[in-house]
């Protein structure tokens, strides 16, 4: 099973088993692999990075207490594996960790990419250039950058409970940002990424144009009005709302430590019956997609809320633990030198029967707000505050004129009760990098269209 992708020092897996079945409970994550990264500005190249590396992480439990050893080179894992015991066995004060209860998996996870990303640097910045000469650019667009990141990696994972799984997959995104300068400065963004490799270069289309047309027409924006109004929120900025506001309130860690408003409302209702959010490590190719999280257990579809109702958590084994449940395989971390933490994969709404006309001909004074730029939120509280980077009035049911310095904020509990509309044109194609304990993991979220009968404005 495990021949055609192990490293040679790998080969001695019985012995690394061995070893950590000596112990109440042990488990190793090793990633290698190697990463690239290109810059443009202007077409012209401003950065370029790549290389390989490895990275290896032990983690045991003892009496109740963790340890945790990294390193960088594999050949050191006994010494590592030393390392962790010894920091478990030196905690003075009796602990209560532990894990849940899972079954064991012998496995393999492969995806493969349509167009291999190990090719030489040259080509990955000949096509980033490619994208910027096929781009109409105007004279108020005063520059265009563009990213190119993709790594090709190969995670193992082997626990003293009997578990052996091998993971090998792509990751790619690119992004743009287009200013244009007028009256004033602005910029509109896109990118596009998932489990891909140099065939993401085939899905662009006319995505990146329609960015810097969109600077170029946002110069003519007007600032948004104040107060609390209806809007219809894009797949984007719902997407936000599911992974900002209900997705880290239902991370296990955030109800063990007491730190959300989640905490003891299972079965209660948090939201209208139109609300239904997931979080979906399965979803084929997506950025926040994996087979098996860092604790050996596959990666699962998760209901965080259906129908308004509040239906789940996400945990790793040891939260599960903590909670008297089973993991749902969201245990994640930046990499095996990160001591794995609950976080989420792809955070979603699911879709209802609206259509975005239908949404929009029943406002009569609203605005339409697309795609996220930047915010916060406190799952302890409820509040969140986030900015959008361009909005259009609705007025009488018409989209009139293009709005910019949007930011709404107030609680998710209220905003999740004020939907009274979801679109039936579910995206899950949102990227980011989502940060956590100094710690940043790769996420996708989306959702379909959402009106809210209010939300403040200003």
């Amino acid at each position: 099973l495990f021949m055609d992708l192990v490293s040679n020092w790998f080969m001695d897996l019985d012995k690394i088993q061995a070893e950590l079945e000596k112990h109440e409970f042990a488990e190793m994550n090793l990633a290698t692999g190697w990463q690239s990264f290109v810059h443009t500005e202007n077409g012209e190249v401003k950065d370029i990075s790549s290389g390989s590396s490895s990275s290896l992480g032990i983690r045991v439990l003892i009496n109740g207490a963790f340890g945790f050893a990294t390193t960088s080179n594999p050949d050191n894992w006994e010494h590592a594996l030393k390392e962790a015991v010894k920091m478990a066995r030196s905690n003075p004060r009796p602990m209560k960790s532990g894990l849940s209860r899972e079954d064991e998996y012998e496995d393999k996870w492969v995806v493969k990419p349509k167009k291999s990303l190990r090719t030489g640097i040259d080509e990955k910045i000949k096509n980033l250039t490619d994208v910027y000469k096929s781009l109409d650019v105007p004279t108020s667009v005063k520059m265009v950058d563009l990213n190119l990141s993709c790594s090709d990696v190969t995670r193992y994972y082997v626990n003293s409970q009997g578990s052996r799984i091998i993971q090998k997959y792509p990751r790619s995104a690119i992004s743009i940002s287009s200013t244009a300068r007028g009256k004033f400065v602005i910029s509109a963004r896109d990118a596009i990424g998932g489990l891909y490799g140099l065939e993401i270069f085939d899905m662009i289309k006319d995505r990146f144009q329609e960015t810097v047309d969109r600077s170029r027409r946002l110069l003519k924006s007007k600032r948004a009005p104040t107060g609390k109004l209806q809007a219809v929120l894009d797949p984007e900025m719902a997407g936000v709302f599911a992974h900002e506001a209900i997705g880290h309130a239902c991370e296990g860690d955030a109800i063990v430590n007491r730190t959300s408003i989640l905490r003891n409302k299972l079965g209660t209702r948090i939201g209208s019956d139109l609300v239904s959010i997931v979080d979906d490590a399965t979803l084929p190719r997506k950025y926040g997609s994996y087979g098996y999280d860092y604790e050996g257990i596959p990666g699962q579809r998760t209901v965080l809320v259906k129908n308004g109702i509040l239906q789940g958590y996400m945990n790793s084994r040891e939260t599960a633990h903590e909670l008297k449940t089973k993991s749902t395989g969201n245990s994640r971390a930046q990499g095996p030198d990160n001591f794995p933490l609950v976080r989420m994969s792809n955070t979603f709404f699911e879709g209802g029967d609206s259509s975005l006309d239908e949404m929009i001909e029943d406002v009569r004074y609203g605005v339409y707000i697309h795609r996220m730029n930047g915010g916060e939120t406190d799952p302890n509280s409820g509040f969140f505050q986030f900015a959008a980077e361009y909005g259009e009035l609705i007025e009488n049911g018409e989209r009139t004129e293009l709005l910019r310095d949007i930011v709404i904020s107030g609680n998710f509990l209220q905003i999740l009760h004020n939907i009274d509309a979801v679109g039936s044109d579910v995206s899950v194609d949102d990227i980011g990098i989502c940060g956590k304990s100094g710690q940043g993991v790769p996420v996708g979220d989306g959702g379909p269209h959402l009106r809210v009968r209010e939300v403040l404005l200003g």
